[in-house]
């Protein structure tokens, strides 16, 4: 009967170090991976359309122009969202007020 009680004691110990909470940030991880997917995904149009505008014009220099304007494009657009956030949360009617 001792002996089992030890087997009993020694195998509560183990169990209870088990630790059975998750805590890993589950929404950063999926946020990561979208914006990773999303990037992914913009990347492969736009080789996919510089290609195609290179076989119809004829020019293998031009998709890394255009590339280079799409990616100063997407720049802007992620500056004037940026800056719309600010305004909508009221960021800057503190500088003013």
């Amino acid at each position: 009967m001792g002996l089992f009680k030890v087997q009993a004691d020694l195998a509560s110990d183990f169990v209870r170090a088990i630790e059975l909470t998750d805590k890993r940030d589950h929404l950063k991880d999926s946020r990561e991976d979208m914006d990773r997917a999303v990037k992914e995904l913009d990347e492969k149009i736009s080789r996919a359309e510089h290609w195609e505008l290179d076989q119809m014009i004829g020019f293998e220099n031009e998709g890394t122009k255009a590339e280079e304007k799409m990616k100063e494009t997407r720049e802007k657009q992620k500056r004037e969202q940026k800056d719309r956030d600010n305004f909508e949360r009221g960021g800057w009617y503190y500088m003013w007020g």
